[in-house]
């Protein structure tokens, strides 16, 4: 008996071999099925079964908990396949087998004539059909969270299944097409840190409330689900190969059009990095929350600066980012992002993301070409190979643009798209930048223009030579609600418009280092006027249109900074 390797009973009563667990110590294989006194096995915890590879309780319909297995080291299989008493299924991380790497749950009763290999059986082993008189299966939940080998699983036919947690574990799909048959309760599904996960399915899952789905070895932490907002859906989906988007927005048409939540972050980072920042002082007169953070790209970082300059120079510090309910943040270490394009699912999901955050991500050379004809808030920063952003038209909804660190980028948006929403945008350190976008019609929510560091940059907004007999255009443009302009550091720039600017709502304009530009906006002859804060040289050098324009100095109140460009003696002093 000591010497047992191998253990097959049915119908056996529980009490009648627990007395000699202690004395099978060598045993590898336990199957006990069937047993009609089980009600609990608490007091069989299998502490003395230290080379048990296989632990097979089906058609135990009284077992109402799982034993203790703890000290189950070397346990690679576990069956509870029709056990249809059992509430919860739950192996807590410290005490989940280490080696476990299958698992069976299946409602419709144990599988016919299994062999007893450490795996589990095959499709023609198990039963088509539940076997009558069916016995529900009474389970909710189900947790194997932590299981780090476990890679096979079955599961069918649980009706009352609510919750699923396979976080930690090996698997490598997970295929949910059955689940309005198997699973029509299942509000919660958990597939954190699950690094091999490579496939999900999981279209039919009609009463999914909650989906957390990362393929980050790593445990990390990711903006998503929280708030005081109820939702019909809330989704958190992480990965780094874009191929993974194939499958797993496999069940996204279920939710377009409703109110739900949908956090996708494509980054092999270990939490999210998104982050919006605020200014501290002169450059966030506009009240606005969603500037940039960036760091200092001054050459000698230990020389102090003038006190004007540190105030009017882009100095921001960073807080945690607000997501919109439809969010996609790409990030660092992120490839083969030029297949998500061809999945249609991703396509249909683009149309209603709210809220971009692209970063830190040296591969990436240009965004989806994609519609993203509902996106609100968009932030790029540090990816040193982006050189073109929105190759399409849409941006239809976008009111907050930022991007900072863009080493080759040429522009936003190569032709016009019409920017009714576009309420602010904020330009840092694009050196090849030419131009943000071409206009053929007026930015009526336009509010504030920061931009700095874009030694590129001539026009911000050039005439769209696809329309050079647009009349609105060729008469001037207005942007009736621009209040805030700063340019800081912009060698080549010229004109903000290419085209003749009016801006009757202006309030502050704060200019450094920007010796090539020669014309400010026209503003409203009555009211308050704009204070300008610039060098005195280049006040100087500005071209007007006269007071009848609207276009003269008298109509601005200038702030000269405490250091401007002195006229140098011409010749030498030398005899």
């Amino acid at each position: 008996m000591a010497n047992l390797r191998e253990l097959n009973t049915k119908g056996i009563s529980w009490k009648t071999m627990s007395h000699g667990w202690k004395k099978l110590q060598k045993l590898h294989k336990l199957r006990v099925t069937g047993s009609s006194d089980v009600v609990t096995v608490d007091s069989c915890s299998f502490v003395d079964m230290m080379n048990l590879e296989l632990l097979d309780l089906s058609g135990n319909t009284h077992m109402e908990s799982l034993p203790t297995l703890s000290s189950a080291k070397t346990l690679k299989m576990l069956s509870l396949d029709g056990c249809s008493n059992l509430e919860h299924v739950a192996l807590a991380m410290e005490e989940a087998p280490p080696l476990l790497e299958s698992f069976s749950f299946d409602g419709y009763c144990l599988a016919e004539n299994w062999s007893h290999p450490v795996h589990l059986p095959q499709e023609d082993m198990r039963l088509k059909d539940p076997i009558a008189p069916i016995k529900i299966a009474k389970v909710t939940k189900i947790s194997l969270h932590g299981c780090g080998r476990l890679r096979n699983i079955f599961l069918r036919g649980l009706p009352n299944l609510e919750k699923l947690d396979l976080s930690g574990t090996a698997i490598k799909s997970l295929d949910l097409h059955f689940t309005i048959i198997d699973f029509p309760k299942l509000k919660k599904l958990f597939l954190q840190g699950c690094e091999h996960l490579r496939c999900l399915r999981w279209k039919w899952c009609q009463r999914l409330e909650v989906l957390h789905v990362d393929t980050h070895g790593e445990k990390r932490s990711m903006v998503c689900c929280e708030g005081q907002r109820s939702f019909i859906f809330q989704a958190c989906i992480a990965f780094s190969d874009g191929r993974f988007i194939w499958s797993a927005l496999d069940g996204i048409y279920t939710w377009l059009g409703g109110h739900f939540k949908f956090y996708l972050l494509i980054s092999c980072t270990s939490h999210s990095q998104a982050n919006i920042t605020r200014s501290i002082q002169g450059i966030g007169s506009s009240q606005e929350d969603n500037l940039v953070a960036t760091r200092s790209l001054l050459p000698y970082d230990d020389i102090p600066l003038a006190e004007d300059v540190t105030c009017s120079s882009l100095v921001w510090y960073c807080r945690q980012v607000q997501t919109f309910d439809l969010h996609i943040e790409i990030g660092e270490g992120s490839y083969n992002l030029g297949s998500m394009e061809g999945s249609e699912n991703f396509r249909a999901f683009v149309l209603h993301v709210q809220s971009l955050h692209v970063h830190d991500n040296s591969s990436i050379t240009a965004f989806p070409g994609v519609h993203w004809s509902r996106l609100e808030w968009c932030h790029v920063e540090r990816c040193p190979r982006l050189h073109s952003l929105f190759s399409s038209r849409g941006g239809y909804g976008m009111k907050t643009f930022s991007a900072s660190d863009l080493l080759v980028a040429y522009c936003i948006w190569p032709s016009d798209t019409y920017h009714q929403q576009l309420q602010h945008i904020y330009l840092y350190n694009c050196p090849r930048l030419v131009f943000a976008f071409p206009i053929c019609r007026t930015l009526p929510s336009l509010e504030t223009l920061q931009i700095a560091y874009c030694s590129n940059l001539r026009h911000v907004f050039p005439t769209d030579h696809e329309f050079p007999e647009d009349e609105e255009i060729a008469s001037g443009v207005t942007f009736h609600n621009l209040k805030y302009i700063k340019l800081h550091h912009l060698h080549k720039l010229e004109q903000i418009c290419e085209a003749r600017l009016t801006a009757p709502a202006l309030q502050t304009v704060g200019i450094r280092d920007c010796w090539g530009l020669r014309r400010l906006p026209a503003v409203a002859r009555e009211g308050p006027k704009p204070v300008v804060d610039c060098e005195k040289d280049l006040w100087d050098n500005l071209e007007w249109d006269g007071l009848d324009a609207g276009h003269d100095p008298s109509l601005f109140e200038m702030h000269h900074s405490a250091y401007y460009k002195k006229t140098l003696p011409r010749g030498s002093y030398l005899r």
